[in-house]
Protein backbone atom coordinates (compact mmCIF):
# COMPACT_ATOMS: atom_id res chain seq x y z
CA UNK A 1 0.00 0.00 0.00
CA UNK A 2 1.12 3.82 -0.70
CA UNK A 3 2.00 5.78 1.70
CA UNK A 4 -0.20 8.45 2.12
CA UNK A 5 1.46 10.41 5.07
CA UNK A 6 1.43 13.67 3.99
CA UNK A 7 5.25 15.55 3.49
CA UNK A 8 6.42 18.75 4.93
CA UNK A 9 8.59 19.45 2.10
CA UNK A 10 11.64 21.87 2.88
CA UNK A 11 12.38 23.99 0.12
CA UNK A 12 15.75 25.75 0.12
CA UNK A 13 17.55 28.80 -1.98
CA UNK A 14 20.95 30.50 -1.09
CA UNK A 15 23.80 31.80 -2.80
CA UNK A 16 25.63 30.32 -5.60
CA UNK A 17 29.29 31.48 -5.00
CA UNK A 18 29.85 29.73 -1.37
CA UNK A 19 33.54 29.36 -0.22
CA UNK A 20 34.91 26.00 -0.36
CA UNK A 21 36.10 26.51 3.44
CA UNK A 22 32.70 27.00 4.72
CA UNK A 23 30.49 24.17 2.79
CA UNK A 24 31.21 21.42 5.45
CA UNK A 25 30.06 23.84 8.50
CA UNK A 26 26.94 24.63 6.10
CA UNK A 27 26.24 20.89 5.49
CA UNK A 28 26.39 20.48 9.12
CA UNK A 29 23.87 23.51 10.30
CA UNK A 30 21.62 22.01 6.83
CA UNK A 31 21.68 18.45 8.64
CA UNK A 32 21.13 19.56 12.01
CA UNK A 33 17.65 21.46 10.93
CA UNK A 34 16.18 18.44 9.08
CA UNK A 35 17.61 16.40 11.79
CA UNK A 36 15.64 18.86 14.20
CA UNK A 37 12.48 18.05 12.12
CA UNK A 38 12.35 14.65 12.11
CA UNK A 39 12.98 14.69 16.39
CA UNK A 40 9.85 17.32 16.43
CA UNK A 41 7.51 15.88 14.05
CA UNK A 42 8.66 11.64 13.91
CA UNK A 43 5.62 10.77 12.10
CA UNK A 44 5.79 13.32 9.54
CA UNK A 45 7.90 12.61 6.53
CA UNK A 46 10.11 15.24 4.82
CA UNK A 47 11.01 16.11 1.50
CA UNK A 48 14.20 18.38 0.38
CA UNK A 49 12.96 20.27 -2.84
CA UNK A 50 15.75 22.19 -4.53
CA UNK A 51 16.60 23.52 -7.71
CA UNK A 52 20.24 21.84 -8.13
CA UNK A 53 22.03 25.12 -8.56
CA UNK A 54 25.53 25.23 -7.76
CA UNK A 55 26.22 26.47 -4.23
CA UNK A 56 23.13 26.12 -1.65
CA UNK A 57 21.08 23.98 -3.74
CA UNK A 58 23.62 21.06 -4.09
CA UNK A 59 24.20 21.17 -0.11
CA UNK A 60 20.52 20.69 0.20
CA UNK A 61 21.05 17.31 -2.35
CA UNK A 62 23.56 16.30 -1.11
CA UNK A 63 22.33 16.65 2.78
CA UNK A 64 18.94 14.99 1.89
CA UNK A 65 20.98 12.22 0.16
CA UNK A 66 23.48 11.21 3.40
CA UNK A 67 20.19 11.12 5.38
CA UNK A 68 18.27 8.96 3.36
CA UNK A 69 15.93 11.79 2.95
CA UNK A 70 14.23 11.90 -0.85
CA UNK A 71 14.62 15.01 -2.36
CA UNK A 72 12.23 16.88 -5.36
CA UNK A 73 14.09 18.80 -8.16
CA UNK A 74 12.22 21.56 -9.72
CA UNK A 75 14.49 22.67 -12.82
CA UNK A 76 13.85 26.17 -14.22
CA UNK A 77 14.78 25.42 -17.97
CA UNK A 78 14.58 21.97 -19.19
CA UNK A 79 17.52 19.63 -18.41
CA UNK A 80 19.98 20.56 -21.49
CA UNK A 81 19.56 24.82 -21.32
CA UNK A 82 19.90 24.53 -17.59
CA UNK A 83 23.56 22.37 -17.67
CA UNK A 84 24.67 25.48 -20.01
CA UNK A 85 25.08 27.85 -16.35
CA UNK A 86 27.68 24.69 -14.85
CA UNK A 87 30.98 25.24 -16.36
CA UNK A 88 33.13 22.58 -14.68
CA UNK A 89 33.15 19.09 -16.07
CA UNK A 90 32.41 17.97 -11.98
CA UNK A 91 30.06 20.33 -11.57
CA UNK A 92 28.01 19.31 -14.53
CA UNK A 93 28.47 15.24 -13.38
CA UNK A 94 27.32 16.45 -9.86
CA UNK A 95 24.34 18.13 -11.43
CA UNK A 96 23.43 14.93 -13.33
CA UNK A 97 24.21 12.24 -10.38
CA UNK A 98 21.69 14.10 -8.30
CA UNK A 99 19.16 14.51 -10.89
CA UNK A 100 19.50 10.46 -11.42
CA UNK A 101 19.17 10.25 -7.49
CA UNK A 102 15.52 12.74 -7.44
CA UNK A 103 12.55 11.24 -5.82
CA UNK A 104 11.07 13.73 -8.77
CA UNK A 105 12.08 15.98 -10.98
CA UNK A 106 10.42 18.30 -12.60
CA UNK A 107 10.37 21.25 -15.30
CA UNK A 108 8.54 24.50 -14.73
CA UNK A 109 7.08 25.95 -18.23
CA UNK A 110 7.84 29.13 -19.99
CA UNK A 111 6.78 32.08 -18.32
CA UNK A 112 4.19 33.98 -20.36
CA UNK A 113 5.65 35.86 -22.86
CA UNK A 114 9.27 33.87 -23.09
CA UNK A 115 10.05 31.81 -25.99
CA UNK A 116 12.60 29.03 -26.23
CA UNK A 117 15.02 31.41 -28.01
CA UNK A 118 15.14 33.87 -25.54
CA UNK A 119 15.88 31.43 -22.50
CA UNK A 120 18.77 30.34 -23.96
CA UNK A 121 20.85 34.02 -23.48
CA UNK A 122 21.36 34.73 -19.32
CA UNK A 123 18.47 37.67 -20.23
CA UNK A 124 15.60 38.96 -19.12
CA UNK A 125 13.64 35.75 -19.99
CA UNK A 126 16.19 33.51 -18.15
CA UNK A 127 15.74 35.16 -15.08
CA UNK A 128 12.08 34.92 -15.19
CA UNK A 129 12.25 31.56 -15.69
CA UNK A 130 14.83 31.44 -12.22
CA UNK A 131 12.03 33.75 -10.68
CA UNK A 132 9.46 31.53 -11.46
CA UNK A 133 11.41 28.28 -10.34
CA UNK A 134 11.88 30.62 -6.81
CA UNK A 135 8.29 31.53 -6.78
CA UNK A 136 6.89 27.11 -7.06
CA UNK A 137 9.92 26.59 -4.27
CA UNK A 138 7.98 29.25 -2.23
CA UNK A 139 5.10 28.26 -2.88
CA UNK A 140 4.99 24.62 -2.04
CA UNK A 141 7.52 24.42 0.75
CA UNK A 142 6.08 24.94 4.39
CA UNK A 143 9.73 25.27 5.33
CA UNK A 144 12.24 26.98 3.24
CA UNK A 145 16.22 26.94 4.46
CA UNK A 146 17.86 30.05 3.14
CA UNK A 147 21.64 30.56 2.60
CA UNK A 148 21.70 33.92 2.94
CA UNK A 149 24.15 36.57 3.68
CA UNK A 150 21.19 39.33 4.05
CA UNK A 151 22.14 41.39 1.66
CA UNK A 152 19.03 42.49 -0.84
CA UNK A 153 20.63 43.00 -4.05
CA UNK A 154 16.92 43.31 -5.66
CA UNK A 155 18.19 40.82 -8.24
CA UNK A 156 15.06 39.00 -10.18
CA UNK A 157 15.77 35.00 -9.75
CA UNK A 158 17.90 35.58 -6.85
CA UNK A 159 17.76 34.48 -2.98
CA UNK A 160 16.71 37.63 -1.75
CA UNK A 161 13.55 37.66 -4.63
CA UNK A 162 12.78 34.57 -3.51
CA UNK A 163 12.90 35.31 0.50
CA UNK A 164 10.65 38.13 -1.00
CA UNK A 165 8.26 35.63 -2.32
CA UNK A 166 8.05 33.37 0.77
CA UNK A 167 7.74 36.68 3.54
CA UNK A 168 5.89 38.96 1.39
CA UNK A 169 3.43 36.72 -0.86
CA UNK A 170 4.16 35.17 -4.49
CA UNK A 171 3.27 37.71 -7.25
CA UNK A 172 1.21 36.70 -10.60
CA UNK A 173 3.68 34.88 -11.91
CA UNK A 174 1.84 31.48 -14.15
CA UNK A 175 -0.77 31.64 -11.10
CA UNK A 176 0.88 31.29 -8.63
CA UNK A 177 0.02 34.13 -6.60
CA UNK A 178 -1.88 34.17 -3.26
CA UNK A 179 -5.14 35.47 -3.15
CA UNK A 180 -4.37 39.75 -2.35
CA UNK A 181 -7.47 39.47 1.15
CA UNK A 182 -5.77 36.87 2.72
CA UNK A 183 -2.83 36.80 4.62
CA UNK A 184 0.45 35.75 3.67
CA UNK A 185 0.53 31.75 4.23
CA UNK A 186 4.23 30.38 2.93
CA UNK A 187 5.21 29.37 6.37
CA UNK A 188 8.94 29.83 8.14
CA UNK A 189 12.38 30.41 6.64
CA UNK A 190 15.16 28.88 8.40
CA UNK A 191 18.30 31.68 7.33
CA UNK A 192 21.72 30.10 7.34
CA UNK A 193 24.02 33.51 7.65
CA UNK A 194 26.41 32.78 5.05
CA UNK A 195 29.18 34.21 3.83
CA UNK A 196 30.05 34.46 0.30
CA UNK A 197 32.88 35.13 -2.52
CA UNK A 198 31.46 38.30 -3.10
CA UNK A 199 30.39 39.14 0.46
CA UNK A 200 33.03 37.20 2.70
CA UNK A 201 33.03 39.01 5.46
CA UNK A 202 30.22 38.46 7.63
CA UNK A 203 31.91 38.84 11.40
CA UNK A 204 30.05 37.06 14.44
CA UNK A 205 27.03 36.37 12.14
CA UNK A 206 28.68 33.93 9.89
CA UNK A 207 27.35 30.20 10.73
CA UNK A 208 24.22 31.48 12.80
CA UNK A 209 21.31 30.32 12.25
CA UNK A 210 17.61 32.02 12.84
CA UNK A 211 14.06 32.20 12.17
CA UNK A 212 11.95 34.39 9.42
CA UNK A 213 8.56 34.67 9.43
CA UNK A 214 5.95 35.97 6.88
CA UNK A 215 4.30 39.28 7.48
CA UNK A 216 0.82 39.30 8.66
CA UNK A 217 1.84 38.24 12.45
CA UNK A 218 1.23 40.30 15.39
CA UNK A 219 4.85 39.31 16.70
CA UNK A 220 7.66 36.51 15.96
CA UNK A 221 5.71 34.19 19.24
CA UNK A 222 2.87 34.73 17.54
CA UNK A 223 3.81 33.31 14.54
CA UNK A 224 5.75 30.78 16.12
CA UNK A 225 2.89 29.39 18.11
CA UNK A 226 0.60 29.02 15.07
CA UNK A 227 3.16 27.82 12.55
CA UNK A 228 4.38 25.34 15.49
CA UNK A 229 0.49 24.31 16.15
CA UNK A 230 0.46 23.93 12.40
CA UNK A 231 3.17 21.08 11.97
CA UNK A 232 1.96 19.59 15.11
CA UNK A 233 -1.60 19.23 13.38
CA UNK A 234 -0.30 17.66 10.40
CA UNK A 235 1.80 14.94 12.15
CA UNK A 236 -1.26 14.67 14.11
CA UNK A 237 -2.79 13.24 10.89
CA UNK A 238 0.17 11.63 9.82
CA UNK A 239 -0.03 9.38 13.41
CA UNK A 240 -3.76 8.85 12.29
CA UNK A 241 -2.56 7.22 9.59
CA UNK A 242 0.01 5.17 10.92
CA UNK A 243 -2.01 3.83 13.15
CA UNK A 244 -5.82 3.51 11.29
CA UNK A 245 -4.62 2.29 8.11
CA UNK A 246 -3.56 -1.40 8.89
CA UNK A 247 -7.20 -1.69 10.66
CA UNK A 248 -9.28 0.39 8.04
CA UNK A 249 -8.11 -1.63 4.52
CA UNK A 250 -11.34 -3.02 3.78
CA UNK A 251 -12.64 0.55 3.75
CA UNK A 252 -9.87 2.03 1.77
CA UNK A 253 -10.44 -0.41 -0.62
CA UNK A 254 -14.17 0.24 -0.75
CA UNK A 255 -13.27 4.18 -0.85
CA UNK A 256 -10.95 4.27 -4.25
CA UNK A 257 -13.58 1.91 -5.28
CA UNK A 258 -16.37 4.57 -4.31
CA UNK A 259 -14.19 6.99 -5.49
CA UNK A 260 -12.88 5.61 -9.28
CA UNK A 261 -14.32 2.60 -10.29
CA UNK A 262 -10.94 -0.17 -10.89
CA UNK A 263 -11.67 -0.12 -14.94
CA UNK A 264 -10.18 3.64 -14.93
CA UNK A 265 -7.71 3.45 -11.75
CA UNK A 266 -5.74 1.06 -13.76
CA UNK A 267 -5.75 3.43 -16.90
CA UNK A 268 -4.39 6.66 -14.80
CA UNK A 269 -0.73 7.40 -14.31
CA UNK A 270 1.20 6.80 -11.24
CA UNK A 271 0.87 10.13 -9.70
CA UNK A 272 -3.11 9.88 -10.14
CA UNK A 273 -3.01 6.41 -8.29
CA UNK A 274 -1.03 7.93 -5.67
CA UNK A 275 -3.75 11.05 -5.10
CA UNK A 276 -6.44 8.62 -5.05
CA UNK A 277 -4.60 6.07 -2.71
CA UNK A 278 -4.24 9.61 -0.43
CA UNK A 279 -7.83 10.43 -0.54
CA UNK A 280 -9.04 7.07 0.02
CA UNK A 281 -6.89 6.65 3.22
CA UNK A 282 -8.43 10.22 4.13
CA UNK A 283 -11.74 9.51 3.44
CA UNK A 284 -11.73 6.23 5.50
CA UNK A 285 -10.48 7.80 8.34
CA UNK A 286 -13.18 10.42 7.83
CA UNK A 287 -15.84 7.65 8.25
CA UNK A 288 -14.20 6.23 11.10
CA UNK A 289 -14.26 9.47 13.00
CA UNK A 290 -18.19 9.99 11.64
CA UNK A 291 -19.42 7.31 13.30
CA UNK A 292 -17.24 8.06 16.66
CA UNK A 293 -18.79 11.42 16.50
CA UNK A 294 -22.66 10.48 15.55
CA UNK A 295 -22.02 7.40 18.97
CA UNK A 296 -20.49 10.59 20.98
CA UNK A 297 -23.44 12.59 20.35
CA UNK A 298 -26.12 9.77 20.98
CA UNK A 299 -24.77 8.41 24.04
CA UNK A 300 -24.50 11.78 25.73
CA UNK A 301 -27.88 12.49 24.99
CA UNK A 302 -29.19 9.35 25.51
CA UNK A 303 -27.31 9.43 28.97
CA UNK A 304 -28.92 12.46 30.02
CA UNK A 305 -32.35 11.49 28.54
CA UNK A 306 -31.61 8.78 31.42
CA UNK A 307 -30.20 10.86 34.12
CA UNK A 308 -33.62 12.95 33.88
CA UNK A 309 -36.33 10.25 33.67
CA UNK A 310 -34.28 8.91 36.79
CA UNK A 311 -34.48 12.31 38.26
CA UNK A 312 -38.01 12.99 38.18
CA UNK A 313 -38.94 9.29 39.44
CA UNK A 314 -37.20 9.72 42.29
CA UNK A 315 -38.56 12.94 42.75
CA UNK A 316 -42.13 12.02 42.64
CA UNK A 317 -42.56 8.62 43.29
CA UNK A 318 -39.07 7.08 45.33
CA UNK A 319 -37.87 10.23 46.94
CA UNK A 320 -37.75 7.83 50.36
CA UNK A 321 -35.09 5.38 48.40
CA UNK A 322 -31.23 6.77 48.04
CA UNK A 323 -30.58 4.22 45.45
CA UNK A 324 -33.08 6.20 42.49
CA UNK A 325 -30.93 9.20 43.36
CA UNK A 326 -27.64 7.28 43.15
CA UNK A 327 -28.72 6.00 39.93
CA UNK A 328 -29.24 9.56 38.73
CA UNK A 329 -25.69 10.21 39.78
CA UNK A 330 -24.23 7.56 37.89
CA UNK A 331 -25.61 7.96 34.83
CA UNK A 332 -24.58 12.20 34.66
CA UNK A 333 -21.03 10.94 35.76
CA UNK A 334 -21.46 8.30 32.88
CA UNK A 335 -22.72 10.95 30.17
CA UNK A 336 -19.72 13.26 31.23
CA UNK A 337 -17.55 10.80 31.05
CA UNK A 338 -18.77 9.73 27.45
CA UNK A 339 -18.59 13.42 26.25
CA UNK A 340 -14.96 13.72 27.93
CA UNK A 341 -14.15 10.75 25.82
CA UNK A 342 -15.34 11.80 22.97
CA UNK A 343 -13.75 15.35 23.50
CA UNK A 344 -10.17 13.84 24.35
CA UNK A 345 -10.26 11.47 21.36
CA UNK A 346 -11.13 15.05 19.18
CA UNK A 347 -13.85 12.50 17.18
CA UNK A 348 -15.53 15.44 16.02
CA UNK A 349 -12.54 17.71 15.27
CA UNK A 350 -11.12 15.19 13.37
CA UNK A 351 -14.04 14.15 11.67
CA UNK A 352 -14.57 17.60 9.93
CA UNK A 353 -10.68 18.13 9.59
CA UNK A 354 -10.27 14.96 7.99
CA UNK A 355 -13.12 15.54 5.51
CA UNK A 356 -12.52 18.67 4.61
CA UNK A 357 -9.12 16.92 3.44
CA UNK A 358 -10.70 14.31 1.60
CA UNK A 359 -12.98 16.95 0.02
CA UNK A 360 -9.96 18.90 -1.14
CA UNK A 361 -8.14 16.14 -2.47
CA UNK A 362 -11.13 15.26 -4.46
CA UNK A 363 -11.31 18.45 -6.01
CA UNK A 364 -7.56 18.46 -6.62
CA UNK A 365 -7.86 15.35 -8.19
CA UNK A 366 -10.29 16.04 -10.79
CA UNK A 367 -8.71 19.41 -11.86
CA UNK A 368 -5.54 17.32 -11.89
CA UNK A 369 -7.28 14.70 -14.14
CA UNK A 370 -7.82 17.41 -16.67
CA UNK A 371 -4.29 19.09 -16.49
CA UNK A 372 -5.74 21.93 -14.48
CA UNK A 373 -2.83 22.28 -12.29
CA UNK A 374 -4.06 24.58 -9.87
CA UNK A 375 -3.77 24.33 -6.43
CA UNK A 376 -7.06 23.60 -3.83
CA UNK A 377 -4.96 25.46 -0.73
CA UNK A 378 -5.41 28.78 -2.74
CA UNK A 379 -9.33 28.61 -2.71
CA UNK A 380 -10.50 26.42 0.02
CA UNK A 381 -11.59 27.42 3.55
CA UNK A 382 -10.47 30.74 3.62
CA UNK A 383 -12.84 31.51 6.17
CA UNK A 384 -11.05 29.35 9.16
CA UNK A 385 -7.66 30.54 8.03
CA UNK A 386 -4.83 29.86 10.21
CA UNK A 387 -6.38 26.85 12.17
CA UNK A 388 -6.97 24.96 9.14
CA UNK A 389 -3.13 25.99 8.22
CA UNK A 390 -2.38 22.54 7.70
CA UNK A 391 -4.69 20.95 5.86
CA UNK A 392 -4.10 23.88 3.05
CA UNK A 393 -0.41 23.25 3.52
CA UNK A 394 -1.29 18.96 3.05
CA UNK A 395 -3.70 19.73 -0.13
CA UNK A 396 -0.58 21.94 -1.77
CA UNK A 397 1.79 18.58 -1.02
CA UNK A 398 -0.70 16.07 -2.52
CA UNK A 399 -0.69 18.94 -5.55
CA UNK A 400 2.93 18.76 -6.08
CA UNK A 401 3.81 15.34 -5.29
CA UNK A 402 1.34 14.19 -7.98
CA UNK A 403 2.44 16.14 -10.49
CA UNK A 404 5.54 15.44 -12.21
CA UNK A 405 5.01 17.97 -15.07
CA UNK A 406 3.93 20.56 -12.69
CA UNK A 407 2.42 23.12 -14.80
CA UNK A 408 3.49 21.69 -18.36
CA UNK A 409 2.01 22.33 -21.18
CA UNK A 410 2.53 18.22 -21.57
CA UNK A 411 0.21 17.58 -19.07
CA UNK A 412 -2.41 20.32 -19.91
CA UNK A 413 -2.45 18.89 -23.44
CA UNK A 414 -3.47 15.35 -22.27
CA UNK A 415 -5.87 16.64 -19.65
CA UNK A 416 -7.77 18.23 -22.45
CA UNK A 417 -8.96 15.03 -24.73
CA UNK A 418 -12.20 14.26 -24.95
CA UNK A 419 -12.12 11.04 -22.88
CA UNK A 420 -10.38 12.50 -19.56
CA UNK A 421 -13.59 15.21 -19.66
CA UNK A 422 -15.86 12.02 -19.81
CA UNK A 423 -14.38 10.69 -17.20
CA UNK A 424 -15.05 14.11 -14.85
CA UNK A 425 -18.33 14.51 -16.08
CA UNK A 426 -19.43 10.59 -15.41
CA UNK A 427 -17.36 9.74 -12.15
CA UNK A 428 -18.00 13.23 -10.13
CA UNK A 429 -20.18 15.21 -11.75
CA UNK A 430 -22.69 12.87 -12.39
CA UNK A 431 -21.93 10.84 -9.06
CA UNK A 432 -21.89 14.04 -7.02
CA UNK A 433 -25.23 15.24 -8.29
CA UNK A 434 -26.68 11.52 -7.76
CA UNK A 435 -25.45 11.72 -3.86
CA UNK A 436 -26.79 15.24 -2.80
CA UNK A 437 -30.04 14.21 -4.33
CA UNK A 438 -29.83 11.03 -2.60
CA UNK A 439 -28.55 12.96 0.55
CA UNK A 440 -31.32 15.83 0.77
CA UNK A 441 -33.69 13.22 0.47
CA UNK A 442 -32.44 11.25 2.96
CA UNK A 443 -32.06 14.27 5.49
CA UNK A 444 -35.39 15.70 4.88
CA UNK A 445 -37.32 12.43 5.54
CA UNK A 446 -34.82 12.28 8.60
CA UNK A 447 -35.61 15.70 9.96
CA UNK A 448 -39.34 15.25 9.66
CA UNK A 449 -39.60 12.15 11.49
CA UNK A 450 -37.78 13.76 14.44
CA UNK A 451 -40.22 16.71 13.74
CA UNK A 452 -43.02 14.47 14.20
CA UNK A 453 -41.56 12.60 17.41
CA UNK A 454 -40.92 16.03 19.01
CA UNK A 455 -44.70 17.21 18.45
CA UNK A 456 -45.73 14.39 19.80
CA UNK A 457 -43.56 14.90 23.00
CA UNK A 458 -44.88 18.49 23.25
CA UNK A 459 -48.83 16.97 22.83
CA UNK A 460 -48.35 14.39 25.26
CA UNK A 461 -47.14 17.08 27.77
CA UNK A 462 -50.08 19.22 26.78
CA UNK A 463 -52.81 16.35 26.90
CA UNK A 464 -51.44 14.82 30.63
CA UNK A 465 -51.68 18.32 32.25
CA UNK A 466 -55.11 18.98 30.70
CA UNK A 467 -55.88 14.98 32.08
CA UNK A 468 -54.47 15.83 35.34
CA UNK A 469 -56.63 18.62 35.92
CA UNK A 470 -59.68 16.58 35.85
CA UNK A 471 -58.47 13.53 37.64
CA UNK A 472 -57.33 13.22 41.49
CA UNK A 473 -53.37 13.82 41.73
CA UNK A 474 -51.38 11.33 40.54
CA UNK A 475 -47.04 11.28 41.01
CA UNK A 476 -47.08 8.92 37.70
CA UNK A 477 -48.92 11.71 35.72
CA UNK A 478 -46.53 14.22 37.20
CA UNK A 479 -43.50 12.15 36.43
CA UNK A 480 -45.25 12.11 32.52
CA UNK A 481 -45.82 15.61 32.25
CA UNK A 482 -42.31 16.57 33.32
CA UNK A 483 -40.47 14.05 31.36
CA UNK A 484 -42.66 14.64 27.65
CA UNK A 485 -41.06 18.15 27.49
CA UNK A 486 -37.73 17.27 28.19
CA UNK A 487 -37.51 14.55 25.60
CA UNK A 488 -38.90 16.86 23.32
CA UNK A 489 -36.04 19.93 24.07
CA UNK A 490 -33.40 17.44 24.08
CA UNK A 491 -34.57 15.91 20.91
CA UNK A 492 -34.35 19.44 19.10
CA UNK A 493 -31.08 20.35 20.69
CA UNK A 494 -29.42 16.80 18.93
CA UNK A 495 -31.11 18.19 15.84
CA UNK A 496 -30.15 21.40 15.85
CA UNK A 497 -26.03 20.11 16.76
CA UNK A 498 -26.35 17.94 14.24
CA UNK A 499 -27.78 20.98 12.09
CA UNK A 500 -29.94 18.77 9.66
CA UNK A 501 -32.07 21.99 8.75
CA UNK A 502 -28.64 23.43 6.95
CA UNK A 503 -27.71 19.88 5.47
CA UNK A 504 -31.13 20.08 3.76
CA UNK A 505 -30.63 23.74 2.36
CA UNK A 506 -26.43 22.69 1.55
CA UNK A 507 -27.35 19.73 -0.39
CA UNK A 508 -30.51 20.90 -2.12
CA UNK A 509 -28.30 23.72 -3.64
CA UNK A 510 -24.78 21.38 -4.16
CA UNK A 511 -27.77 19.20 -5.65
CA UNK A 512 -28.96 21.80 -8.47
CA UNK A 513 -25.79 22.83 -8.69
CA UNK A 514 -24.07 19.32 -9.57
CA UNK A 515 -27.47 18.52 -11.62
CA UNK A 516 -26.74 21.79 -13.82
CA UNK A 517 -23.01 21.22 -14.45
CA UNK A 518 -24.10 17.88 -15.64
CA UNK A 519 -26.58 19.07 -18.43
CA UNK A 520 -23.81 22.03 -19.34
CA UNK A 521 -21.18 19.73 -19.89
CA UNK A 522 -23.14 17.44 -21.85
CA UNK A 523 -23.88 20.09 -24.17
CA UNK A 524 -20.85 21.52 -24.26
CA UNK A 525 -19.06 17.62 -24.84
CA UNK A 526 -22.31 17.09 -27.88
CA UNK A 527 -20.70 20.47 -29.23
CA UNK A 528 -17.17 19.16 -28.89
CA UNK A 529 -16.78 22.48 -26.85
CA UNK A 530 -13.45 20.75 -25.32
CA UNK A 531 -11.79 23.86 -24.24
CA UNK A 532 -14.37 25.37 -22.56
CA UNK A 533 -15.79 22.46 -20.68
CA UNK A 534 -12.38 22.30 -19.18
CA UNK A 535 -12.62 25.79 -18.12
CA UNK A 536 -16.04 24.89 -16.37
CA UNK A 537 -14.98 22.01 -14.60
CA UNK A 538 -12.33 24.73 -13.15
CA UNK A 539 -15.25 26.89 -12.28
CA UNK A 540 -17.22 24.08 -10.84
CA UNK A 541 -13.90 22.92 -8.55
CA UNK A 542 -14.43 26.57 -6.75
CA UNK A 543 -18.06 26.12 -6.14
CA UNK A 544 -17.98 23.01 -4.50
CA UNK A 545 -15.05 23.65 -2.58
CA UNK A 546 -17.14 26.77 -1.25
CA UNK A 547 -20.05 24.68 -0.36
CA UNK A 548 -17.72 22.64 1.42
CA UNK A 549 -16.01 25.41 3.20
CA UNK A 550 -20.12 26.12 4.33
CA UNK A 551 -20.73 22.92 5.25
CA UNK A 552 -17.86 22.89 7.80
CA UNK A 553 -18.43 26.40 9.45
CA UNK A 554 -21.62 25.03 10.08
CA UNK A 555 -20.60 22.00 11.97
CA UNK A 556 -17.66 23.17 13.75
CA UNK A 557 -20.25 26.20 15.09
CA UNK A 558 -22.11 22.94 16.71
CA UNK A 559 -19.37 21.25 18.86
CA UNK A 560 -20.43 18.39 21.21
CA UNK A 561 -21.74 19.20 24.37
CA UNK A 562 -23.32 17.67 27.59
CA UNK A 563 -27.02 19.59 26.98
CA UNK A 564 -27.62 21.86 29.85
CA UNK A 565 -30.91 23.55 31.54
Amino acid sequence: MADTRLPIIVGCTGHRDLRDEDIPRLEADYKDILIDLQRQYPSTPLIVLTALAEGADRIAARVARAIDLPYYVALPLEKELYEVDFETEASLREFRELVDGAAMCFTTPLVHGATREGIRDHGPERRMQYAQVGAVISRYSQIVVAFWDGVDLQKTGGTSNVLRFRLQGVPDIEGLAHHPLDSVDTGIVYQIWTPRKSNPDLGALGGTVRKLYPIGFDSDEQAERIISRTFSELDDYNREVIERTPHLEKEIEQSKKYFVPDELRVKLDKDEQQTIETFATVDAIANHYQKATNSGFRGVYTLILLAAVIFDLYAHLYYDNKTWLGGYLVTIVLAFLWYSRARKGRFQTRYLDFRALAEGIRVQFWWQHLGLIRSVSDHYIRKQRSELDWIRGGLRTVMLRSSRDLLSANRSHEGAKRERIENVLKHWVHDQAAYFDKARHRDHHKHQKFERVINVFFYLAIGFAIVQMFLPPSHLMVVAIGISPIVAALLGNYLEKNALAGHIKQYDYAAGVFSRADRHMQSLLASGDLHTARNFVFELGLEALAENGDWLLLHRERPLEVPKG
